[in-house]
């Protein structure tokens, strides 16, 4: 998971620094290649939205990936 975390707040911070006066939220559940990684829903009425969860059963998997366009 930290993984994940940290290429989202990588990826924010380029998109920061590029535009400054701009705000850019990229929500995880919504990625397109989620690999391992599954949406899971069971706390959206306390989270206000779903998350991704790796169920890998105690093995790795692999890094969930998406992109990004900006204009």
């Amino acid at each position: 998971m930290k993984k994940l975390q940290l290429l989202i707040l990588f990826v924010a911070l380029l998109f920061v620094a590029k535009a400054q006066n701009s705000s850019i939220f990229v929500e995880a559940e919504s990625f397109t290649i989620k690999d391992g990684w599954v949406v899971d829903p069971q706390f959206i009425e306390q989270m206000g939205s779903p998350y991704l969860l790796a169920h890998g059963l105690g093995k790795s998997v692999q890094d969930a990936e998406t992109r990004i366009l900006y204009e």
